[in-house]
């Protein structure tokens, strides 16, 4: 039996219960894949999306920054079936880690311009109900958004 991974920085007080839950799968190198704990729903279905899968911008930028990083395994931060309530920032960005964000909801869009990153960034199947700006963004490895459905995409 695999001993468990202690994660090496501890999560915020002031993450939510869906937050900490992410930290705590990313940290262990894990998929923190909402919809093992309450079931699948469908991006394209803005029905039955509450709070328990919000998962802030803020969060977000936050673990892929600096002093979360060093704490994430290569896989990086994988997330299933989450909702983003206001649009993902991740303008200038530096990853060096993994980020998956699959299945999700992103009811505010994203603004990856001028991302840089040096490992594969997923956004499949995921739903923006505004646009995905990717101006300038540059990946070393793979970006894929495979099924997605983005209002608008601009940049590309």
């Amino acid at each position: 039996m695999q001993a468990e991974r202690k994660c090496l920085v501890a999560a915020e007080d002031q993450w939510s219960a869906a937050e900490r839950f992410v930290w705590d799968r990313a940290c262990a190198g894990e998929v923190a894949d909402f919809s093992k704990k309450g079931g699948y729903l469908d991006p394209k279905t803005p029905d039955k999306w509450g709070q328990d899968r919000v998962v802030s911008a803020a969060f977000l930028r936050t673990v892929l920054g600096d002093k979360y990083r060093s704490a994430l395994m290569p896989a990086g931060v994988s997330i299933v079936n989450a909702r983003f309530l206001e649009p993902i920032d991740l303008r200038n960005a530096e990853l060096t880690r993994e980020l998956s964000l699959l299945w999700s909801r992103f009811e505010k869009g994203a603004d990856l311009t001028g991302l840089r990153s040096t490992r594969s960034i997923r956004l499949d199947y995921s739903v923006a109900q505004d646009a995905v700006k990717m101006g300038g963004i540059h990946i070393s490895s793979e970006l894929s958004a495979y099924g997605s459905q983005f209002t608008s995409l601009a940049g590309c």
